[in-house]
């Protein structure tokens, strides 16, 4: 098992770094040496921001990096403002084909696994108050483009380790039949699990044979109104109030044997929570 973080733990976007590709490869370097991470996830929405970064000599650069430091990769594909799942053909069409450029982009790195937001932010943020999923027009539209574009993105690159993750604002339900009908892998969001009131354990042991990696962060429970209580996630890992059962998790995964990454999406830029994070994940695991 691989303990590791992605690169938002500790860069920012700073789209005004005079050099954005040695100030990635010293942040990369900064997560192997200083926090003695195993694997590392690109985070590409945010990398990308950079336009130094939007090119074939910015991963080439990466890959030389990867091969002398022998470190794993994983790739967080883009989501933030795009949308496999549009019921608008053109936004979808055009969703497809950016995730696409950047699969070819990250040629030169060994990636044990691609991360796909199979939704946009619509969907989490609609996905929630939708009570009848098989009478709403909207579901069943949003999983046909869903189905589309896993379809067309396994067809354009076949051998790719695409991991298609649990997201909080729909069930999985939605989007299993066309994983599946595409042989693709999945990437277990531990903290999205727990938002939905659901047992990461379960989602586990249910998928376990497509499961590439893991996400973990700190859960909390707030209340924030008589009797009312929010869960908030992407917090350090760890410590008063936490829901992330962290031994219960690491025990799971050896159960089931999993050997692949563990990445911790935490910001840990200002109070070292990534560092903390990292400590709980590793006196878990004894």
């Amino acid at each position: 098992m691989l303990f590791g973080a992605n690169t938002n733990s500790i860069l920012g976007p700073e789209p005004e770094a005079p050099d954005p590709i040695q100030l990635v490869l010293d942040k990369l370097r900064e997560l192997i040496e200083d926090y003695q991470v195993d694997a590392i996830e690109l985070s590409l929405d945010e990398l990308l921001l950079h336009p130094k970064l939007r090119t074939p000599e910015a991963f080439a650069a990466i890959g030389d990096f990867q091969q002398q430091q022998a470190i794993p990769f994983t790739v967080h594909l883009p989501f933030l403002w795009i949308d496999l799942s549009s019921a608008d053909e053109l936004i979808r069409a055009v969703s497809v084909q950016r995730v696409s450029e950047v699969l070819q982009l990250t040629q030169p790195l060994d990636v044990r696994s691609y991360v796909v937001h199979a939704t946009g932010m619509l969907a989490e943020v609609a996905g929630p108050s939708i009570t009848d999923p098989e009478q709403d027009i909207r579901v069943q539209i949003s999983r046909r483009s869903i189905g589309s574009s896993l379809s067309e993105l396994r067809e354009a690159f076949p051998s790719a380790p695409l991991a298609v993750e649990n997201l909080p604002g729909i069930p999985f339900e939605w989007q299993a039949e066309y994983v599946v009908a595409n042989d693709l892998g999945i990437c277990c969001d531990i903290g999205h699990a727990l938002l939905r009131l659901e047992d990461p354990v379960a989602f586990i042991e249910t998928w376990a044979d497509r499961l590439l990696q893991l996400h973990v962060h700190g859960v909390r429970q707030i209340s924030f109104r008589a009797g009312m209580y929010l869960r908030r996630d992407h917090q350090r890992l760890g410590g008063p109030g936490e829901l992330v059962d962290a031994p219960r998790i690491i025990s799971t995964l050896r159960r089931v044997g999993f050997e692949g990454p563990v990445i911790l999406e935490v910001d840990g830029r200002f109070d070292d929570g990534l560092r903390h994070s990292l400590a709980t994940l590793r006196s878990a695991a004894g």
